[in-house]
């Protein structure tokens, strides 16, 4: 009985201590589990700082390249104001090895006080983080050399927070040849703006004298002109009388030079006679006002009706402006142009001329154009020239000074004439000033025929 209930015994302390090894050893497996998975951790966490450091350790690298390599000086600077950094350029700029600037003050290179003058003073220990004028901002400032000598420089700076205190960076760009370049353009500006008040001076000047001989010629072609016609009229009457009175004691030689006589009289008289229109062009001018063209060209048409009937004359007028003009002498332009026209009209075609215009900016184009025989573009310049003609006296009459009134007068108005080419006859523009004030409305269209009543 007690061999059975020791063998239970033993039995059971067996049983209990199974149990508690096998309790044990779940524990233990569990515990290396946690240390084999701290011990990843742990080799994460060093591979992730490996990393990380090499990262850093390159970005430093590259950015001290940067700083190195930069065009600008780069210097840094403690919160006293001495220097702890700088770079190659800025020993190219100012002349100091990186050695001899490492604790230098600031202030000994750069006035940042423009008050001080000298190097050296306390100019750079108003320098604070957030406080300075002188921070986050492109500045000019005068630079010291190494060998004493001064220059211009572009300066920024900005705030370097550390852990312990700040730093400052500081960038600075020599600007002698920006500041050589705008000296030269300040000099070449002002020696500009004494050439132009000179010049305007001088062609004020000519202008004065330009006007003053003009209206002396102006005068001195009226007086001269209307002077001449009165001796004129007396060799006109007096050969008149030789031709009346004595035309039974004169040969046949003798009556062909009073007739001579006579003819090269009249012709001078013509000669004066359009000389003082060509004068008075200037003389006789009125102040430019808004006038529709259609009024000057009828006026025209009007004085020149019985010639247009006797020739036939066709003239088509279209849509016409108002400009600013002088109604009398724009009259006296159309009428220029359309004897023009009739006189050099085509043989074998009834006459047609036509007058358009057109709006081009703040002038109008006027175009008159014919189906004549038209003008040969070699003497597109050359008809416009006074007592020009381009053909010989007994083909067409006239003296050759139409045309150059009609120029004078276009260009009294401020505006051009030219001669252009065209497929039949001729083509004459000019033009003529639009008033901004007015709209460029034109009247109604219409045809206006040399048989139609004007």
């Amino acid at each position: 009985m007690n061999l059975e209930s020791t063998q239970r015994s033993v039995q059971t302390q067996k049983s209990t201590s199974e149990d508690e090894a096998s309790s044990r050893s779940r524990a233990l497996l569990s515990v290396m589990e946690d240390l084999q998975a701290e011990r990843e951790s742990l080799k994460a966490e060093i591979q992730r700082r490996c990393e990380t450091e090499a990262a850093l350790r390159q970005s430093e690298h590259r950015t001290a390249l940067i700083i190195e390599t930069a065009l600008d000086g780069v210097i840094t600077v403690n919160d006293s104001g001495h220097i702890t950094g700088w770079n190659d350029q800025a020993a190219v700029i100012f002349g100091w090895s990186r050695e001899q600037a490492s604790g230098m003050r600031i202030s000994e290179i750069i006035l940042l006080d423009e008050a001080e003058s000298r190097p050296g003073s306390d100019s750079g220990d108003h320098l604070h983080a957030g406080r300075s004028d002188l921070l986050n901002r492109r500045i000019e400032r005068t630079a010291i050399r190494s060998d004493g000598s001064r220059f211009p420089a572009e300066l920024s700076m900005s705030v370097l927070p550390l852990d312990a205190g700040f730093e400052f960076s500081c960038f600075v760009r020599d600007i002698t040849n920006r500041k050589n370049a705008e000296r030269l353009q300040l000099e070449m500006q002002a020696e500009l703006e004494r050439r132009v008040i000179e010049r305007t001076q001088e062609l004020e000047r000519a202008n004065e004298r330009l006007r003053n001989s003009n209206e002396e010629l102006q005068q001195f072609a009226y007086v001269a002109s209307h002077d001449l016609q009165t001796p004129l009229r007396g060799i006109m009457g007096f050969a008149q009388f030789l031709e009346s009175d004595y035309t039974p004691n004169l040969d046949e030689q003798g009556l062909e030079y009073i007739n001579r006589i006579v003819a090269s009289a009249k012709r001078m008289q013509t000669l004066i006679q359009d000389l003082l229109k060509f004068s008075r062009v200037q003389s006789l001018a009125s102040e430019l006002t808004p006038v529709w063209l259609d009024k000057p060209l009828s006026a025209a048409v009007a004085v020149l009706e019985s010639e247009m009937e006797k020739c036939s004359v066709e003239l088509i007028s279209e849509d016409l402006p108002r400009v600013l003009a002088d109604a009398a002498q724009i009259e006296q332009l159309f009428r220029n142009l359309i004897e023009n026209s009739i006189k050099y009209r085509h043989p074998e075609r009834r006459p047609q001329i036509r007058v358009s215009a057109i709006l081009e900016g703040d002038r109008w184009t006027i175009s008159i154009a014919d189906n004549g025989i038209g003008i040969d573009p070699k003497h597109f310049k050359r008809i416009f020239e006074i007592f020009k003609r381009l053909h010989a006296e007994g083909e067409y009459s006239g003296n050759g000074i139409g045309l150059a009134v009609c120029r004078r007068i276009v260009l009294r108005h401020g505006g051009r004439i030219w001669a252009d080419e065209s497929d039949v006859g001729a083509l004459i523009k000019f033009t003529l000033h639009s008033p901004k004030s007015l709209s460029s409305e034109s009247q109604p269209s219409k045809s206006v025929h040399a048989d139609e009543d004007q």
